[in-house]
Protein backbone atom coordinates (compact mmCIF):
# COMPACT_ATOMS: atom_id res chain seq x y z
CA UNK A 1 0.00 0.00 0.00
CA UNK A 2 1.55 2.88 -1.02
CA UNK A 3 1.14 5.80 1.76
CA UNK A 4 2.15 9.06 -0.68
CA UNK A 5 2.34 8.11 -4.10
CA UNK A 6 4.78 11.76 -4.75
CA UNK A 7 8.33 12.38 -4.26
CA UNK A 8 9.36 11.25 -0.77
CA UNK A 9 11.33 13.82 1.28
CA UNK A 10 13.94 11.89 3.72
CA UNK A 11 13.88 12.53 7.40
CA UNK A 12 10.44 12.92 8.35
CA UNK A 13 9.02 10.92 11.26
CA UNK A 14 5.75 9.99 10.12
CA UNK A 15 2.95 8.05 12.20
CA UNK A 16 -0.15 6.43 11.13
CA UNK A 17 -3.24 6.53 13.74
CA UNK A 18 -6.70 5.04 13.66
CA UNK A 19 -9.80 7.21 14.80
CA UNK A 20 -9.01 6.44 18.22
CA UNK A 21 -5.74 8.00 18.17
CA UNK A 22 -3.96 4.82 18.41
CA UNK A 23 -0.68 4.40 16.66
CA UNK A 24 -0.57 2.12 13.76
CA UNK A 25 2.58 2.47 12.10
CA UNK A 26 5.72 4.81 12.74
CA UNK A 27 8.59 5.21 10.07
CA UNK A 28 11.00 7.66 9.29
CA UNK A 29 10.44 8.84 5.27
CA UNK A 30 13.34 7.74 2.92
CA UNK A 31 13.43 8.57 -0.69
CA UNK A 32 11.17 5.58 -1.45
CA UNK A 33 7.66 5.69 -1.02
CA UNK A 34 6.47 3.92 2.76
CA UNK A 35 4.29 0.98 2.45
CA UNK A 36 1.61 -0.57 4.99
CA UNK A 37 -0.07 -3.72 4.40
CA UNK A 38 -2.73 -5.72 6.52
CA UNK A 39 -3.07 -3.02 9.48
CA UNK A 40 -6.22 -1.00 8.28
CA UNK A 41 -9.52 -2.29 7.74
CA UNK A 42 -11.83 -1.52 4.70
CA UNK A 43 -14.57 1.56 5.65
CA UNK A 44 -12.45 3.23 8.40
CA UNK A 45 -11.20 6.09 8.98
CA UNK A 46 -7.41 7.16 9.15
CA UNK A 47 -5.00 9.84 9.98
CA UNK A 48 -1.19 10.44 8.90
CA UNK A 49 0.55 12.40 11.09
CA UNK A 50 4.22 14.07 10.92
CA UNK A 51 5.55 13.93 14.42
CA UNK A 52 8.68 15.75 13.02
CA UNK A 53 9.92 17.12 9.99
CA UNK A 54 12.94 16.99 8.07
CA UNK A 55 15.39 19.67 9.20
CA UNK A 56 14.60 23.10 7.10
CA UNK A 57 10.91 22.39 6.90
CA UNK A 58 7.67 23.13 8.78
CA UNK A 59 5.35 20.28 10.14
CA UNK A 60 2.44 19.66 7.69
CA UNK A 61 -0.84 19.46 8.79
CA UNK A 62 -2.60 16.40 10.01
CA UNK A 63 -4.23 14.54 6.90
CA UNK A 64 -7.91 12.30 7.44
CA UNK A 65 -8.68 9.22 5.07
CA UNK A 66 -10.59 6.25 4.29
CA UNK A 67 -9.92 2.43 3.47
CA UNK A 68 -12.41 1.91 0.49
CA UNK A 69 -14.29 -1.12 0.50
CA UNK A 70 -13.64 -2.53 -2.66
CA UNK A 71 -9.57 -2.60 -1.75
CA UNK A 72 -8.27 -0.05 -4.43
CA UNK A 73 -5.00 0.85 -3.68
CA UNK A 74 -5.26 4.83 -2.07
CA UNK A 75 -2.86 7.26 -2.14
CA UNK A 76 -2.47 9.50 0.45
CA UNK A 77 -0.42 13.02 -0.23
CA UNK A 78 1.81 15.14 2.52
CA UNK A 79 3.07 18.16 1.63
CA UNK A 80 5.88 19.65 3.54
CA UNK A 81 6.70 23.46 3.09
CA UNK A 82 10.23 24.86 3.62
CA UNK A 83 11.01 27.30 6.29
CA UNK A 84 11.33 30.96 5.62
CA UNK A 85 13.44 33.70 7.59
CA UNK A 86 13.24 37.70 6.47
CA UNK A 87 15.84 39.69 8.15
CA UNK A 88 16.05 43.20 8.45
CA UNK A 89 18.67 45.47 9.59
CA UNK A 90 17.36 49.00 8.94
CA UNK A 91 18.30 52.74 10.69
CA UNK A 92 15.88 53.40 13.20
CA UNK A 93 12.68 52.36 14.59
CA UNK A 94 10.45 52.87 11.52
CA UNK A 95 12.28 50.84 9.49
CA UNK A 96 11.81 51.96 6.26
CA UNK A 97 15.17 52.08 4.72
CA UNK A 98 17.54 48.65 4.90
CA UNK A 99 20.72 49.47 6.41
CA UNK A 100 24.02 48.01 4.61
CA UNK A 101 27.07 47.00 5.23
CA UNK A 102 26.51 45.15 8.78
CA UNK A 103 28.11 41.45 9.15
CA UNK A 104 25.15 39.48 10.96
CA UNK A 105 24.94 35.73 11.71
CA UNK A 106 22.20 33.58 13.05
CA UNK A 107 22.56 31.70 16.53
CA UNK A 108 21.25 28.59 18.36
CA UNK A 109 19.13 29.10 21.57
CA UNK A 110 22.75 28.16 23.69
CA UNK A 111 24.88 31.04 21.32
CA UNK A 112 26.58 28.75 19.08
CA UNK A 113 26.68 29.17 15.53
CA UNK A 114 24.08 27.87 13.65
CA UNK A 115 24.75 25.86 10.62
CA UNK A 116 23.44 25.16 7.24
CA UNK A 117 21.54 21.97 7.20
CA UNK A 118 21.04 21.77 3.46
CA UNK A 119 22.59 22.83 0.63
CA UNK A 120 20.38 25.13 -0.89
CA UNK A 121 20.56 28.65 -2.15
CA UNK A 122 23.45 31.03 -0.76
CA UNK A 123 24.86 28.16 1.58
CA UNK A 124 26.35 24.29 1.71
CA UNK A 125 25.52 22.21 4.16
CA UNK A 126 27.24 22.74 7.55
CA UNK A 127 28.30 26.47 6.49
CA UNK A 128 27.65 28.98 8.93
CA UNK A 129 24.85 31.42 8.27
CA UNK A 130 26.84 34.34 8.21
CA UNK A 131 26.18 37.22 5.50
CA UNK A 132 26.19 40.86 5.08
CA UNK A 133 23.40 43.84 5.30
CA UNK A 134 22.27 45.26 1.62
CA UNK A 135 20.19 47.54 0.89
CA UNK A 136 17.30 44.72 0.71
CA UNK A 137 16.08 42.16 3.32
CA UNK A 138 18.08 38.86 3.20
CA UNK A 139 15.91 35.81 2.64
CA UNK A 140 16.86 32.41 3.74
CA UNK A 141 14.98 29.20 2.96
CA UNK A 142 15.20 25.71 4.25
CA UNK A 143 18.23 26.19 6.76
CA UNK A 144 16.37 26.61 10.23
CA UNK A 145 13.97 23.92 12.04
CA UNK A 146 10.50 24.45 12.55
CA UNK A 147 9.69 25.61 16.36
CA UNK A 148 13.24 26.45 17.46
CA UNK A 149 14.46 29.52 18.38
CA UNK A 150 17.32 31.28 17.34
CA UNK A 151 19.17 34.67 17.88
CA UNK A 152 20.29 37.06 15.12
CA UNK A 153 23.82 38.33 16.29
CA UNK A 154 25.66 41.63 14.77
CA UNK A 155 29.18 40.10 14.45
CA UNK A 156 30.14 43.86 12.65
CA UNK A 157 28.17 46.90 12.63
CA UNK A 158 28.58 49.60 9.39
CA UNK A 159 30.77 52.08 9.59
CA UNK A 160 29.79 54.86 12.05
CA UNK A 161 27.26 52.61 13.90
CA UNK A 162 27.57 50.85 17.31
CA UNK A 163 27.04 46.85 17.78
CA UNK A 164 23.26 46.22 18.02
CA UNK A 165 21.93 43.82 20.78
CA UNK A 166 21.19 40.34 20.02
CA UNK A 167 17.61 39.80 18.49
CA UNK A 168 15.68 36.75 19.43
CA UNK A 169 13.17 34.72 17.11
CA UNK A 170 11.10 31.94 16.95
CA UNK A 171 11.30 30.00 13.95
CA UNK A 172 7.23 29.17 12.71
CA UNK A 173 5.76 25.28 12.44
CA UNK A 174 3.68 26.22 9.54
CA UNK A 175 5.85 27.43 6.92
CA UNK A 176 4.93 31.11 6.75
CA UNK A 177 7.70 34.10 6.52
CA UNK A 178 8.85 34.76 9.73
CA UNK A 179 10.45 38.47 9.63
CA UNK A 180 13.25 39.69 11.81
CA UNK A 181 14.10 42.86 12.45
CA UNK A 182 17.14 44.70 14.21
CA UNK A 183 18.09 48.33 14.40
CA UNK A 184 21.09 50.12 14.00
CA UNK A 185 22.44 52.03 16.47
CA UNK A 186 24.97 55.19 15.71
CA UNK A 187 28.05 56.17 16.71
CA UNK A 188 27.88 59.25 19.31
CA UNK A 189 31.15 60.79 20.33
CA UNK A 190 32.39 63.36 22.70
CA UNK A 191 35.65 65.45 23.10
CA UNK A 192 36.69 67.61 25.80
CA UNK A 193 39.54 70.00 25.65
CA UNK A 194 40.79 71.81 29.25
CA UNK A 195 41.88 75.68 28.79
CA UNK A 196 44.30 75.79 31.55
CA UNK A 197 44.88 79.40 31.94
CA UNK A 198 41.29 80.42 32.03
CA UNK A 199 40.61 76.79 34.60
CA UNK A 200 37.45 76.21 32.34
CA UNK A 201 37.08 73.69 29.36
CA UNK A 202 34.61 73.36 26.46
CA UNK A 203 32.76 70.06 25.72
CA UNK A 204 31.67 69.03 22.29
CA UNK A 205 29.12 66.84 22.10
CA UNK A 206 27.52 64.64 19.20
CA UNK A 207 23.51 64.96 18.64
CA UNK A 208 21.10 67.29 19.99
CA UNK A 209 23.18 68.46 23.20
CA UNK A 210 24.25 71.89 23.72
CA UNK A 211 27.64 72.66 23.28
CA UNK A 212 29.68 73.99 26.31
CA UNK A 213 32.24 76.51 26.53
Amino acid sequence: WDITGMEELPGCQMSLKDSQGKELAFWISTKEPYKIKGVMTPGEVYYLEEIRPRDGYAFAEKISFFVTEDGIIQQVAMKDKDTKLRIHKVEDQEGKKDLPGAVLQILNEDKTPAKAVCSDGDYKEGELLIFRSEEAPKEIFKQLCAGHRYFLHEVKPPSGYAYAEDVPFTVSTDGRMDEVWMIGRPMCWSARQILPERQRFQEITCGSRQHKI
